[in-house]
C-alpha cells in the first residue's frame, strides 16, 4: 500500500514540476501572451463589426426614407412626367383614387343620421344609421362584493342540490358470453 501512496505522490510531485517549468519558460509566457492579445483584438473586431453594421442599417433606413420623401416631391411638383416615369406616375394615380373614394365613404358612413335621442348619445352619435344602439339599453345592477360571491354561492348550490337527489345510473354488469346453441338440423 505504501508503494502505491509514494508512487502517486511522486507522479503528481512531477506533473507539478513540470508545469512550473512550463510556466517559468519565456517561449511559453510569450506565446501565451500573443493567444491572448490576439483573442482580445478579435474581440474588440468584432464588436465594431457589430457596432458598423448597426450603424450601417440605420443609415440604410435612413436614405430609403430620403429616396421616398424625393419620390413624393418629384411627383407632386411635376405635371407632365417623361415617358420613362409615365406608367409610375398612373399607378400612383389610381392609388390616390382608390384612397380618395374610401376615404369619402368613410365619412359618408360617419354623416349617416341616427333615430336616436340626443339623451342617448353623449356628444357625437354613435349609430351607423339603420338601428339605434340605445334603444335596447340593457340595465346593469351594481352591487358589493360580498353580495356577489353570495349570489354565486346560492346558484351554485340551486345547480347541486337536483343533481344529489337523482339516482346515479349503475354501470350495466359484464354480461356472460353467450353459448349459442347448435341450430337443429332441418330434415328434407
Amino acid at each position: 500500500m505504501a508503494d502505491i501512496k509514494n508512487i502517486i505522490t511522486g507522479t503528481i510531485n512531477n506533473l507539478v514540476g513540470k508545469v512550473k517549468e512550463v510556466a517559468d519558460n519565456a517561449d511559453v509566457k510569450g506565446t501565451v501572451k500573443d493567444i491572448y492579445e490576439q483573442g482580445s483584438s478579435k474581440v474588440k473586431a468584432y464588436s465594431q463589426i457589430a457596432k458598423l453594421s448597426l450603424e450601417l442599417t440605420g443609415d440604410k433606413d435612413e436614405l430609403k426614407k430620403l429616396y421616398t420623401e424625393i419620390g413624393r416631391l418629384y411627383f407632386e411638383e411635376t405635371k407632365e412626367p417623361d415617358e420613362f416615369f409615365a406608367p409610375l406616375f398612373e399607378q400612383a394615380q389610381e392609388v390616390f383614387t382608390r384612397i380618395s373614394d374610401k376615404e369619402a365613404l368613410i365619412e359618408a358612413l360617419k354623416a349617416a343620421e341616427c333615430e336616436c335621442d340626443e339623451e342617448c348619445c353623449a356628444e357625437e352619435c354613435c349609430c351607423e344609421g339603420e338601428e339605434c344602439c340605445c334603444e335596447g339599453d340593457i340595465e346593469v345592477e351594481v352591487c358589493e362584493f360580498e353580495e356577489v360571491v353570495e349570489a354565486t354561492e346560492a346558484a351554485c348550490c340551486a345547480e347541486e342540490a337536483p343533481a344529489e337527489e337523482t339516482p346515479v345510473e349503475e354501470a350495466p354488469a359484464e354480461e356472460a358470453p353467450v353459448e349459442e346453441a347448435p341450430a337443429e338440423e332441418v330434415q328434407e
